[in-house]
Parts: structure tokens; C-alpha cells; sequence
């Protein structure tokens, strides 16, 4: 029972805030990709840049999160 709690508290907590913060994060990382583009082409090496290292980073913290979220899943209900 409660990890079945635990399942539907996450994602309430995923789909509520979770989905919002998804779309705004994405459109202002593409919005001014966007605008940039059709300004001058060649501005967007710097930034382009710096949202591959950030992607990098981002995949391997998720990387890295993984086995200790599935352990604290494990630790909180059989």
C-alpha cells in the first residue's frame, strides 16, 4: 500500500509542476535559437555550444542519479 501511495503521490508531483516546468524550460532554450537563426546563422555556434555541454551534463547526472534513486526506491517498500 504504500508504495502504491508513493507511486501516485510521484506522479502527481510529475505531471502537476513537472509538465509546466518541461515546457517553459524547452521553449527558452528554442525560442532564442529561433530568433537568433533567422537574425545571423553563424551566432548560434556559441550557444550551440554550450546546450550540447549542458545536455551532457544533464544525461550524465541522470546517469549517475539512477542506481541511488532505484536503491531508495528499493529501501522504501518491498
Amino acid at each position: 500500500m504504500a508504495r502504491c501511495t508513493n507511486d501516485v503521490r510521484m506522479l502527481n508531483s510529475m505531471f502537476s509542476p513537472g509538465l509546466m516546468l518541461i515546457i517553459d524550460s524547452s521553449m527558452a532554450i528554442v525560442a532564442p535559437f529561433v530568433l537568433v537563426a533567422v537574425m545571423n546563422y553563424r551566432l548560434l555556434l556559441v550557444p550551440a555550444f554550450f546546450l550540447v555541454l549542458l545536455a551532457i551534463t544533464v544525461w550524465d547526472y541522470s546517469r549517475r542519479l539512477s542506481p541511488v534513486s532505484i536503491a531508495e526506491r528499493e529501501q522504501f517498500g518491498p
